[in-house]
């Protein structure tokens, strides 16, 4: 399967995995970098030195945590990748509580919604203080940031819910390989901060990207 850029998306027992064309040159011109700088940023918060990375994509910012001498050990299901670990992320093999923190960021959309409080689960479990998490946000929203002088940067952004949300388009499902995204019917924000919480985590906060306000972040503690 590919999607409407022709990037491939692959279908395994999982879900709709990405493979190794789907991280090609205009996978990375869409603004994800600034997603990329807010994974990076969250991590620099915390004194952890292991990181469980889940689905590592391009590997950009598994390079970046190296080079600030982090050690990064990257999962995923697709073998093409060359992930540290082949493995699902419903089922590690891995001890518990084996790393500081976990990463996982734009990958669990591509399970089945009913699949994702037992992702969280096991990630909670693998992990000893907690895990940044990114889901993609298609409900709409107004942002504005700038800076004023003498009072520095400002920034802060809105939700605009649809009532009632509309049905998830299986269009995604074929171009993407998403099978939910926050702001669908029966994803909605609520739902979703419902599950996560079920799985043992704490949301500590939750923003999106304003550069690319599709991206949520959960920063998700024990």
């Amino acid at each position: 399967m590919e999607n409407s850029s022709g990037n491939q998306i692959s279908k395994t027992r999982y879900g709709h995995i990405p493979g190794k064309s789907h991280y090609g040159k205009s996978y990375l011109a869409s603004r994800r970098i600034f997603s990329y700088a807010h994974q990076l940023s969250v991590i620099s918060q915390y004194d952890a030195d292991s990181i469980l990375e889940i689905g590592p994509g391009p590997g950009l910012v598994t390079q970046a945590l190296r080079l600030e001498k982090y050690r990064v050990t990257t999962v995923d299901v697709q073998p093409e990748l060359n992930p540290d670990i082949a493995a699902s992320v419903l089922n590690l093999p891995l001890d518990d509580s084996s790393f500081d923190l976990g990463l996982c960021c734009q990958v669990l959309e591509h399970l089945p919604f009913q699949k994702f409080t037992d992702a969280l689960s096991e990630l909670h479990r693998v992990t000893r203080c907690g895990l940044v998490l990114s889901l993609p946000d298609s409900s709409r929203s107004f942002s504005l940031s700038g800076q004023i002088p003498f009072f520095g940067r400002f920034s802060f952004q809105v939700a605009i819910p649809t009532i009632p949300p509309p049905p998830f388009p299986e269009s995604k499902l074929e171009s993407m390989g998403h099978y939910w995204e926050i702001g669908f019917k029966g994803t909605t924000l609520s739902s979703v901060k419902q599950a996560i919480t079920s799985s043992g985590f704490r949301i500590k906060r939750s923003w999106r990207v304003n550069e690319l306000p599709w991206h949520r972040f959960f920063e998700l503690t024990k």
